[in-house]
């Protein structure tokens, strides 16, 4: 499927092919991937909550 689809080169081998198959993170073709509407406040928030819980404090505020 990527040979036809043009989306490798004759200089791709397998070891090529070894180190994506075994870096790739996890496989994106079960995921959807669509663009959605979201409130830049909503983000923000996520965003915040995300910060106090790296830093290992719960968020009060």
């Amino acid at each position: 499927m990527m040979i036809e689809e043009q989306l490798v080169t004759d200089a791709a081998s397998d070891d090529h092919v070894g180190h994506l198959y075994g870096r790739w993170q996890m496989p994106l073709y079960a995921l959807d991937m669509k663009a959605k509407a979201v409130e830049r406040s909503a983000l923000e928030a996520e965003q915040e909550r995300m910060l106090w819980a790296e830093m290992g404090v719960a968020n009060e505020h």
